[in-house]
């Protein structure tokens, strides 16, 4: 058997528009590379704007595809998100050094499916006023968790930590 791996990023113009569309279903470790490559095609096309899909997104790896993602969009060393600690002590996670749209007009598309690394990229778009989030509240999972393996081969999730946007919005619930 091989192992195939599914595309995680769909993109289109949309038709009789100047609008490039891009559908992100999880983030994975090729998800930045197929979201550079999907925005590049779409400037090719001379779009003048963007919607970016993160329906149904339950999220998936962290951190490099969100940030890599952010960067598009922000400036160099925005903070995409705050991962803070019960002791109160915080890290911050900045936006990649990629920069492919950052005057390109941006609209996030979320719902309650919209979760995890999805619901941060959503938040740091926002709060940066880079994009107008349309949809519906979106699942509210901001929790940090740790995965420790057991002997018997079982795991236990553990929260370590709580994640806040770049201005502080919870985003837990």
């Amino acid at each position: 058997r091989e192992k195939y791996g599914l595309p995680t990023v769909e993109s289109k113009g949309l038709p009789n528009t100047t609008f490039g569309y891009i559908k992100v279903s999880l983030e994975t470790a090729e998800t930045a590379n197929e979201f550079a490559r999907a925005l590049d095609s779409l400037k090719g096309q001379k779009i003048t704007g963007i919607v970016v899909d993160l329906r149904n997104n339950p999220g998936g790896l962290f951190p490099d595809p969100v940030l890599d993602i952010s960067g598009q969009f922000l400036k160099n060393n925005d903070v995409v998100v705050y991962e803070k600690h019960r002791d109160g002590s915080e890290k911050a996670y900045n936006a990649g050094s990629r920069r492919g749209a950052v005057d390109l007009p941006l609209v996030v598309l979320v719902n309650n499916g919209t979760a995890s690394a999805a619901e941060i990229l959503a938040g740091a778009l926002r709060d940066y006023k880079r994009a107008v989030l349309i949809g519906e509240p979106t699942y509210g999972k901001g929790s940090v968790q740790s995965i420790r393996q057991l002997s018997d081969g079982a795991a236990l999730h553990i929260t370590i930590a709580t994640w806040y946007t770049p201005k502080h919005s919870e985003i837990e619930g």
